[in-house]
């Protein structure tokens, strides 16, 4: 009997946890599938895409992720949709470098250098998104990224009041798209408290 209840309360919070990561997801997920596009023929002209940042390899491999959004980036200028691009990311040293790799990959595939603009410090999607505003003052964007990473992104746009939205760039293959797409159900949920929870308490103490 002793054991019963301990077991009842953990079973209760257990199943109050995946009702909030799963409801969240969701919420993200339905907000913002109005404003994500699959092609770059349909997608409206905007000044500037926000390419968001990722490895360009996993181990000795080529990256999908990666590969991908650099292509949808190369897409939107040969089509004239886009007038700037800004690609962002992590800058963890100078042998690895998010932002300057995806730079280097536009320049060879025919983007002028002179139309791109580099964040260093876009450590995270939610960094990269508020310097957009804060510090390269874009106020409309197109966001490329994945289908599943794209409902974050465009949630944190929409919290910062920008008008945005979002470009697929195409998935990675099956197993590696799952394991991924379970993390980005904690980030989702990450990205709310930090957002409505965590930031206006700090503020209270600035």
């Amino acid at each position: 009997m002793q054991l019963k209840r301990p077991l009842r309360w953990l079973g209760v919070t257990v199943l109050m946890v995946m009702v909030i990561l799963v409801g969240i997801d969701q919420y993200m997920r339905w907000s913002t599938q109005a404003f994500v596009y699959k092609s770059v023929k349909n997608v409206p002209a905007e000044p500037t895409a926000l390419v968001l940042g990722t490895s360009k390899y996993v181990g000795k491999r080529l990256n999908p992720f990666y590969m991908n959004r650099v292509l949808k980036a190369v897409a939107l200028y040969r089509q004239g949709k886009i007038k700037h691009i800004l690609v962002s990311g992590d800058r963890a040293s100078r042998y690895y470098n998010e932002p300057r790799t995806m730079y280097n990959d536009l320049v060879k595939r025919g983007v002028p250098g002179n139309i791109i603009e580099i964040d260093n410090a876009g450590f995270r999607t939610l960094d990269s998104i508020e310097h957009a505003k804060m510090v390269f003052g874009q106020t409309h964007l197109i966001i490329i990224s994945q289908r599943f990473h794209l409902a974050r992104a465009l949630f944190i746009a929409r919290y910062f009041k920008l008008d945005c939205v979002g470009l697929i760039a195409a998935d990675a293959p099956f197993d590696y798209y799952w394991r991924t797409r379970l993390r980005e159900v904690l980030a989702r949920t990450w990205a709310v408290v930090e957002l409505y929870i965590l930031r206006p308490w700090r503020a209270m103490f600035n």
